[in-house]
């Protein structure tokens, strides 16, 4: 293990992470689990085993698993309506009576996905899942059900209520019963306030200045909890690795019988070439091998969990950062456990590009980009995936929209075949009152990725203002 302790290392220096958790299974057995760095930039205070990191949309595997039980327990369909369930869900958009569970869990509902968490505004009290479901009254849907991907986070909220309705308990109480006691993870939970606070990490972002710093705001609203509030640590998480690596089976406790769990990882729809979406597992076909991914992503935190069932092998990464993604770890030390030679982890470009930009200014920024890109290639990383976020950094946290803007366009110059990049500048046109432009930019998103729903709502408001 000292090869992946020492690309760890690399990766925590190259990426100037706050701190991040690591487990490895191997044949269904752990064989490795650490942590590095802080749990809090600002006190220095360490992580520990037991600290408890903020997992995202690693939630929806569990939703999903919650959902094949209860139909397992013939109390509730796949394909039944939703509104079978949710008799009083009222909408003016007719469409949402067709909507069924299984395009929920696969991501082709055509429920809008959410455009504002409200972080800052949490609600806590047992309610909350109700009251979401009338959010959708006056909502139109992106598409027909079952005829599109658009990932939503929005439609897998409105499962907390379906499952409170078909089990008769609250969605937290039933994923503790069904899930965290039996697979013995006592430090998981989809409620923040059941963390000690101790042991819960703290959320960072890169400051204006391009470098790390403590999120104010705290990722938790219960209306969230089944699409983005799942809490959890190494040790609990691996116990859920073992169990799905097992075919739902943990200590001979079955989650699920072998032919209902292994459908949740059966293909519902192609999203890109050789990857799958399942019911809320993702499908990727690499090198030979069928690999299982589920990834989260909320403010200050990155979770990445990816499974190689034929194998029985698995990593999950966990860090308290939002700058980076943790597939840009887990995937490497995948590989080297799977015998591939792993290049060593290169400095992101966005983050000496953004500190020269707010100490120098746009001019010089490119100046150094076009300068690092020639002579230094073998230590940076150049991806657009860096200038995307840099972009993103300087409209939504520093508030520069022209800056962002000309990042936008370097990006798409560079990579005009980058969907993210072309959202990022019609995002950017967008707050700059470009509408015309913005409506272009739009549009090159969608014919590079047409179940982009974001821009499938932003280009929809554009128009319907420029139509006014």
């Amino acid at each position: 293990m000292k090869s992946i302790e020492a690309l760890l290392h690399k990766i925590m220096q190259a990426y100037e992470l706050p701190g991040m958790a690591v487990g490895i299974m191997e044949g269904g057995e752990v064989t490795y689990q650490q942590h590095f760095g802080v749990s809090n930039i600002s006190t220095g205070a360490g992580l520990t085993h037991e600290s408890v990191f903020q997992l995202g949309s690693l939630s929806k595997v569990f939703v999903a698993t919650a959902i094949m039980q209860l139909a397992e327990q013939g109390k509730i369909a796949l394909d039944e309506k939703l509104v079978t369930y949710l008799p009083y869900l009222k909408t003016t958009d007719t469409r949402y009576s067709r909507i069924t569970i299984r395009q929920i869990l696969s991501h082709t509902s055509g429920i809008p996905d959410v455009r504002n968490f409200e972080w800052n505004k949490p609600q806590y009290d047992d309610g909350a899942a109700r009251r979401y479901i009338d959010t959708l009254e006056h909502l139109p849907l992106l598409d027909e059900p079952g005829v599109l991907y658009h990932y939503s986070n929005r439609a897998y909220n409105v499962l907390a209520d379906v499952i409170h309705v078909c089990s008769g308990m609250l969605f937290e109480t039933y994923m503790r019963r069904h899930f965290f006691e039996p697979l013995e993870m006592p430090h998981s939970t989809f409620t923040v306030t059941d963390v000690p606070e101790r042991l819960l990490v703290s959320p960072h972002t890169l400051a204006k200045n391009f470098v790390s710093k403590v999120r104010k705001v705290y990722p938790y609203n219960r209306i969230h909890a089944p699409s983005s509030t799942l809490y959890s640590n190494v040790p609990d998480m691996m116990h859920w690795m073992k169990a799905n690596l097992d075919n739902g089976v943990w200590k001979d406790k079955a989650l699920l019988q072998e032919d209902n769990y292994r459908r949740l990882m059966q293909p519902e729809v192609e999203t890109e070439q050789d990857t799958y979406m399942c019911l809320a597992w993702k499908l990727v076909k690499r090198n030979g091998y069928t690999m299982a991914v589920s990834l989260g992503g909320e403010p200050g935190f990155r979770a990445f969990m990816i499974l190689l069932p034929e194998k029985k092998t698995g990593v999950f990464v966990c860090i308290n950062s939002d700058n980076f993604s943790a597939e840009q770890v887990a995937i490497p030390v995948l590989l080297m456990k799977l015998g591939y030679e792993v290049d060593p982890p290169k400095t992101p470009i966005h983050l000496p590009l953004g500190r020269t930009l707010m100490q120098s200014g746009f001019d010089a920024a490119v100046q150094a980009y076009h300068y690092l890109k020639k002579e230094a290639p073998g230590a940076y990383d150049f991806q657009d995936t860096h200038l995307i976020a840099l972009g993103f950094k300087l409209l939504y946290r520093a508030r520069k929209c022209q800056d962002a803007q000309k990042i936008f366009r370097l990006c798409v110059m560079d990579y005009p075949d980058s969907w993210e990049a072309w959202y990022g500048l019609g995002e950017s046109q967008s707050w700059a009152d470009e509408t015309e432009g913005a409506i272009s930019s739009y549009q090159r998103t969608l014919e590079l990725n047409p179940s982009y729903d974001k821009a499938v709502q932003a280009l929809r408001k554009l128009m319907e203002f420029k139509n006014a």
